[in-house]
């Protein structure tokens, strides 16, 4: 599997320093007060229910499952207690019970909001993406 095309112009842009700067310039201006930053969409987990990972997770292990009891660094897990759906933030706080996965889903994407995140509809790079620009591990 090959990286996308996406994240190899990306890479490529970010080579040039001038290029780099004005993307951090871009970073920077758009910041918002009180904001967490960019959440990577939720991944599934093995068993049934999702995780929303944190950035710093998702950058040093994109995957598209997470085994059923792989430790994670997490925002909020949505899982399936004896009484219907729950969401565990990751403060250990927990909300629920929710009728069904949907629900549960909904909430954990509207608490996530609250605290200032900004989840993403789509994973911005890919395993192959990951594995053609690796971080080292100082960076993470």
């Amino acid at each position: 599997m090959s990286s996308s095309a996406r994240y190899i112009t990306m890479a490529a842009i970010l080579d040039d320093p001038l290029n780099r700067a004005i993307a951090e310039r871009e970073l920077a201006r758009r910041s918002r007060p009180l904001s967490h930053g960019l959440a990577p969409p939720p991944v599934p987990r093995e068993g049934g229910g999702f995780l929303f990972l944190t950035m710093r997770e998702f950058q040093r292990h994109p995957r598209n499952m997470i085994p059923k009891d792989d430790e994670v660094d997490y925002l909020a897990d949505v899982f399936k207690g004896s009484d219907g759906w729950w969401v565990c933030m990751y403060d250990q706080s927990e909300v629920g019970p929710f009728p069904d996965l949907v629900a549960a889903q909904k909430a954990a994407l509207s608490l996530l909001s609250d605290e200032g995140y900004e989840v993403l509809t789509q994973k911005p790079w890919t395993v192959a993406d990951a594995e053609a620009y690796p971080f080292t591990t100082t960076l993470l």
